[in-house]
């Protein structure tokens, strides 16, 4: 079901909702080896680049519901759509929706929450023939080719998007700068209140009496010239574009956690979470090891998918690569992934495998 209401010449207000009705038999086990399930795509005609599917993972004791969007576009991410809501509730079999999870995002990457699997069965959340019904609501607004900028509904919600357009403008735009980064090489000259609204570490910076205040000048060593362009990117614009997370995700997680930017080291894990492989699984467990952040989730992740494909992730190239350079680092990752589950099977096929 789809619904859309112009709004003004050039925009329209997009909402895309879907129901999923599912048969998931790991509701009553707690194994946690069951599977993914995903819903069919959905999408709308308004939106071409646009398409979404649900999913449910099974996590032993609980059911992890999930939404993935993809876009078809080699521009900026989600484009086209700005602003964007998302809505995920359960249905019980009178029509009401429970737990319903309501976030907004900028970066449009994976979306998920995690309910009990006993809740589920001891709410009567299911209907008459044991089913699950997920309810996905999507609202956004779409800008079209011909406009430019959206004109929504609300004098309110317009002047906030003519701010937001502005100060995405001065990334680009170096007027009125009063401090310029210096980065292998590279200069970048940005705005402090900007910079100090958006990350609590650079509010501490230009606040105190530091050199980096004095001197309006930052030397930054430890961070590649391209990632802080598209870490300031972010900082300005809160937007990334596609190559970039493909491309940079990994190293923006971890200058998103020094410089305290929340929003997009959760999108950073999220996307990397969704992009896990066997062939990029050991480069995800070994990152809290080498850059000393908390990425709690992603590295559970990781260590779930080594649990689950011990003998593929060991066969792969970077395995291969970390057994030559750095042996002790592989001991370290084999006795976290298994030493509390005492998988024998997996530390033989580790060990035989040196």
């Amino acid at each position: 079901m789809q619904a859309f209401n112009w709004i003004d010449s050039g925009s329209l207000s997009a909402k895309v909702a879907f129901d999923w009705n599912v048969q998931a038999k790991f509701l009553e086990t707690v194994d946690g080896k069951v599977p993914d399930l995903s819903s069919a795509f959905f999408a709308s005609k308004e939106i071409p680049n646009h398409q979404w599917k649900l999913q449910l993972s099974d996590l032993g004791a609980k059911l992890r519901i999930s939404l993935l969007h993809y876009v078809n576009t080699k521009g900026i991410l989600a484009n086209n759509v700005d602003p964007f809501q998302v809505k995920i509730a359960i249905v019980d079999k009178n029509g009401v929706k429970h737990h319903q999870y309501v976030v907004y995002l900028h970066i449009h990457t994976f979306v998920y929450f995690d309910l009990s699997k006993e809740e589920i069965l001891t709410s009567n959340y299911r209907q008459l023939d044991g089913s699950l019904t997920i309810s996905c609501v999507n609202e956004c607004v779409v800008w079209q080719p011909s406009s430019g900028i959206p004109q929504p509904m609300g004098i309110n919600y317009t002047h906030q998007l003519r701010l937001t357009t502005h100060i995405e403008e001065l990334f680009d735009d170096i007027s009125f700068s009063d401090v310029i980064f210096k980065v292998g090489g590279s200069e970048f000259p940005a705005h402090k209140i900007i910079l100090a609204a958006r990350s609590e570490v650079f509010y501490a910076m230009f606040q105190h009496p530091t050199k980096e205040k004095s001197t309006n000048h930052v030397e930054i060593e430890d961070i590649e010239p391209e990632i802080f362009k598209e870490l300031l990117r972010f900082i300005y614009t809160g937007r990334l574009t596609a190559a970039t997370m493909e491309k940079m995700a990994v190293k923006l997680l971890v200058v998103a956690d020094k410089y305290l930017l929340t929003e997009l080291k959760a999108a950073c894990e999220r996307h990397l979470i969704t992009l896990m492989s066997i062939e990029n699984c050991l480069e995800l467990l070994t990152l809290e090891e080498n850059d000393h952040h908390p990425a709690y989730e992603l590295r559970e992740e990781a260590i779930n998918l080594f649990r689950l494909h011990p003998a593929e992730v060991i066969s792969t190239d970077g395995w291969k690569k970390a057994k030559k350079e750095n042996l002790a680092l592989l001991f370290d990752v084999q006795e976290v992934a298994f030493s509390l589950q005492g998988c024998q099977l997996a530390d033989n096929e580790f060990r035989a495998a040196k």
